[in-house]
């Protein structure tokens, strides 16, 4: 298997060939500069013409992390354009990615949308498979969420009480019930589901399975990506989200289970449009969505680099051989709470947009706890959170507005 499915004129090549001339191209050359970026959701035109606006980046690996678009028109352009500003590009397609399968038929599935992207990757020189680039692997995952991924207790209301109203279920959350078609016998949501896409993943090259036998000061470094989440650690407990049920639809232990295997020095994600940035079990999980442009404007707003963090650039993962140190600028805000705070998804105190739709009476924790201001450091920046944060409140008031009306 090459790619994240089969394809044509695949079969004919000699892939170990082809691997073994790849690696003696780009062997032990750390010059190279690796970035990341998910949800780039080009089917908004706001996002589109954020694509248009990054530069050409020298020496340069994008990772991007699934859901850049929804048609395979759409899917072209985007690739197309991070082909032209960066040297390779690897990819993994995320949910909106399996949307509407009618494009090419009524009697076409989900994977056979992703066969058409795959071929379309192939034409592009998108690489979907594992590969050692400037001494560094690179390995991309396919994955598919199942609802029981979910460990955590529902959301809780104080000691005696009751929520107001309880957290739409997961298919009212979720397009993806609605706007995918899977094989007879396979559903949306359900473990089978999961570990059908997951077998979809081709076999590791020899060379990087030798490698992971060895120490890791010893062996290469390896970067893995996915869409969805491997760890339930890597998304906001319930309390803290506009939509709790949010965790039945974003990861997969199957998923979890290659990355374990891997231990990959960085695991990239996306999925939630949550931006993260923390290390568990000696492994560095990143994510760094575009998202909507409502999510931009909140995301702008508690950062202490507006400016920066307007223009959103994708993030660099390694540069030099070398993890830059995590940034104090506010972007990664729940990934830094829980630097400062322990989980407790027993605990009712909620964030005040989650407690006004759930439960108005719950002890509630300041927004400003949650997302600490940071200082700004010149007027200019103090102006544009100025204008954000009128956004920002807008914002969260129709998110609220949103998620009540689904009572």
């Amino acid at each position: 298997r090459d790619g994240f499915l089969l394809c044509g004129s695949l079969h004919m090549i000699d892939l170990a060939e082809l691997e073994e001339l790849w690696q003696g191209r780009h062997e032990e050359d750390d010059s190279w500069t690796f970035y990341a970026v998910s949800d780039v959701h080009a089917e908004r035109p706001a996002n589109m013409a954020w694509l248009w606006r990054i530069p050409h980046c020298p020496q340069s690996v994008l990772l991007l992390a699934g859901d850049i678009a929804v048609t395979l028109v759409q899917m072209r352009t985007v690739l197309t354009e991070c082909r032209k500003r960066f040297d390779e590009v690897f990819y993994v397609p995320g949910n909106h990615e399996a949307w509407g399968p009618d494009e090419l038929g009524p009697e076409y599935t989900s994977l056979d949308k992703w066969q058409a992207l795959q071929c379309l990757c192939d034409e592009l020189g998108i690489r979907t498979t594992p590969a050692r680039i400037g001494g560094v692997w690179v390995v991309p995952i396919l994955s598919w969420y199942h609802t029981s991924w979910d460990q955590e207790p529902p959301l809780q209301p104080p000691p005696g009480q009751r929520l107001a109203v309880e957290p739409p279920a997961p298919e009212a959350i979720a397009t993806d019930y609605a706007a995918t078609r899977w094989p007879k016998g396979l559903t949306n949501g359900s473990e089978a589901l999961a570990e059908a896409v997951d077998a979809l993943n081709p076999e590791l090259p020899m060379a990087l399975i030798s490698d992971l036998q060895l120490p890791r000061s010893e062996r290469p470094m390896v970067i893995s990506f996915s869409h969805f989440l491997p760890r339930q650690e890597l998304i906001p407990e319930k309390r803290f989200l506009f939509q709790p049920t949010l965790h039945k639809v974003v990861g997969s232990i199957f998923l979890r289970h290659r990355v374990d295997a891997l231990a990959p020095d960085v695991h990239v994600f996306g999925h939630t449009h949550i931006p993260w940035d923390t290390v568990i079990d000696g492994v560095r999980y990143r994510s760094h969505p575009l998202g909507s442009p409502e999510e931009q404007v909140r995301r702008i707003a508690r950062t202490a680099d507006p400016l920066r963090t307007e223009a959103w650039h994708p993030v660099v993962i390694l540069e030099g051989g070398q993890q830059p140190e995590p940034w104090d600028t506010g972007d990664c805000w729940f990934s830094e709470l829980y630097a400062r705070w322990t989980r407790d998804p027993w605990s009712p105190h909620m964030a005040p947009y989650t407690a006004e739709i759930y439960c108005p009476t719950a002890p509630t924790v300041p927004l400003d706890v949650i997302s600490p201001l940071p200082e700004l450091a010149s007027p200019r920046a103090v102006r544009k959170r100025e204008e954000y944060t009128r956004l920002f409140n807008e914002s969260l008031q129709r998110q609220v507005k949103l998620w009540q009306s689904m009572k």
